[in-house]
């Protein structure tokens, strides 16, 4: 069988831990546990993880453990520990929970470069506030937020698609 592997740009990986792109230094951030929780917010993300609501793009993510806004019945739970959450159906806050800890590739995007990087990749700017962090990112469906620090812009893309972003920022 023939190996079409060296036609495609691997992803990036934890061993490759950062890469410039324009005056941004790029991090893959390795070993985090995330879940993903899907129902009511106003009651899953708080009681099941005990942490605070939700950020959107426009959002600070701070502490060791989080949550990160998809849709109105959906959030992204990540925690630099595992999650003690356990996985299924939750019926008291009508919540299912899905680990998803190896579904995306998780960077950290930072550098005098930054604000540029974002106004080609999409249409958002630093200044809007958006309730979601969902949102089309060089044409790619990620999760953007800040993470500790307002200069530092935080991405999960989906693993098979790290590769082309990688390849993008590069290029941008």
């Amino acid at each position: 069988m023939l190996d079409r592997g060296r036609f495609w740009t691997p992803a990036p990986a934890e061993g490759q831990a950062q890469f410039a792109a324009r005056g941004v230094a790029v991090r893959v951030v390795a070993g985090l546990s995330q879940a993903l929780l899907s129902g009511p917010q106003r009651f899953g993300v708080g009681r099941l993880a005990a942490i605070a609501a939700p950020v959107g793009f426009s959002g600070v993510a701070t502490g060791p453990s989080y949550a990160v806004a998809i849709a109105r019945d959906r959030s992204l739970v990540v925690s630099e520990q595992a999650i003690a959450l356990a996985e299924g159906w939750d019926a008291e806050s009508a919540t299912a929970v899905t680990r998803v800890d190896d579904a995306f590739v998780v960077l950290d995007l930072e550098g005098p470069g930054l604000t540029d990087l974002v106004s080609k990749a999409t249409t958002l700017d630093f200044a809007d506030a958006s309730p979601s962090a969902a949102l089309l990112f060089a044409g790619l469906s990620c999760l953007a937020y800040r993470r500790e620090r307002p200069d530092v812009l935080r991405l999960h893309v989906e693993r098979p698609f790290a590769g082309a972003l990688a390849e993008w920022m590069r290029l941008a």
